[in-house]
């Protein structure tokens, strides 16, 4: 949000009441949805601060274990 007012770049929406109301909205909605896939074993989580060619080499992995790829 402040990047882009430092570029010039001004959304109506982009104040602290909006801001306070998405991080509410990914909090109640996102996360919560999360945590369901995560319980009926739906969710599988990358470390995204490995290398893009070992995050690739693991979600392959994944999905060979689970029989989505041969």
């Amino acid at each position: 949000m402040l990047d882009r007012q430092q570029k010039g770049v001004v959304r109506i929406d982009d104040n602290l009441e909006s801001f306070v109301k998405r991080m509410n909205i990914l909090k109640t909605e996102v996360f919560r949805s999360l945590e369901l896939f995560e319980q009926q074993n739906m969710l599988y989580r990358l470390d995204a601060s490995k290398k893009p060619q070992d995050i690739n080499y693991d979600f392959i992995k994944f999905l060979k274990e689970k029989e989505l790829l041969k």
